[in-house]
């Protein structure tokens, strides 16, 4: 429904979640189901989407207002809307298996939404490391981050920068 696919992702219900233009739709048994603010106003550009350990969707927008969104969408609903100034822009999202979310950030390194509070996490290995592009959590809680310089694991505040050599 629209004409620019912004991202896309499969729920473990096997729904299809389809960020389209500056807006997000639920396709299931041959429908689409749009999910709405509610002001009404337009969702936004979906960045990243991921679902949680509890079944949660968490999506970051940008708005055509230049406004950044970070949501949590329950029963089709918007249950949680985090948008602040200090909001970073994130590339990615991925569920931490210990409760949270993970998002790769486009100024460079990690940020975790956990329990209402948001934590950064540095991954200076160079000044040319660049933004996060993709990530991936693993079931022990540490981060492999992909950014413009390489990829990057992150465990426990210990950060490592992963090369052919090692």
């Amino acid at each position: 429904p629209g004409q620019e696919v912004t991202s896309l992702l499969e729920d473990r219900a096997g729904r299809l979640w389809v960020g389209v233009d500056q807006e997000l739709s639920v396709y299931e048994l041959g429908k689409f189901t749009k999910i709405h603010t509610r002001d009404g106003s337009p969702l936004g550009a979906v960045r990243a989407m991921t679902e949680d350990v509890d079944g949660s969707i968490w999506a970051v927008t940008w708005t055509p207002a230049n406004r950044l969104r970070f949501l949590r969408i329950q029963d089709l609903k918007i249950s949680e809307e985090v948008s602040s100034p200090e909001l970073p822009l994130a590339n990615t999202l991925a569920a931490d298996p210990h409760g949270g979310v993970w998002l790769g950030l486009a100024s460079g390194g990690l940020a975790r939404y956990r329990n209402g509070q948001m934590e950064f996490f540095s991954l200076n290995q160079s000044p040319h490391d660049g933004p996060v592009h993709g990530l991936l959590v693993n079931s022990d809680g540490s981060v492999l981050a992909a950014t413009t310089s390489g990829l990057v694991g992150w465990q426990n505040g210990r950060v490592q920068s992963l090369t052919v050599r090692n």
